[in-house]
């Protein structure tokens, strides 16, 4: 299925973090946006904007640490006391995958 990036463009500063949603075309999308946290946070729709992004479709099935995994490997980050580079600055995919894997277990481990 499409992935679809949902933003607020109102406030970059407040609103700082993007969700995914999956619908095969724009008017769904639109409408799962506004069942989003991002939006029920900022309740505007006028300012929530709903694009294509293709490095995750196809991705919906994937378990929570595999669809992260695969955002980090598209550019995403985290705020988080155990930082983890970008992954565009690993050149072995083992050492990534495992450094990720470490990453994951401490990051969630705070969120619980």
């Amino acid at each position: 299925m499409k992935a679809w990036l949902v933003e607020n463009t109102r406030d970059y500063d407040y609103f700082d973090w993007n969700e995914i949603v999956f619908a095969d075309n724009y008017k769904q999308a639109k409408k799962l946006a506004l069942q989003t946290e991002l939006y029920e946070t900022s309740e505007d729709f006028v300012h929530m904007r709903v694009r294509r992004y293709p490095d995750m479709d196809d991705t919906e099935n994937l378990n929570h640490k595999e669809f992260e995994y695969k955002l980090w490997q598209s550019g995403w980050m985290w705020e988080s006391a155990y930082p983890l580079a970008p992954y565009d600055e690993y050149d072995d995919e083992s050492k990534a995958r495992k450094d990720f894997l470490k990453w994951y277990s401490v990051f969630y481990k705070e969120n619980e």
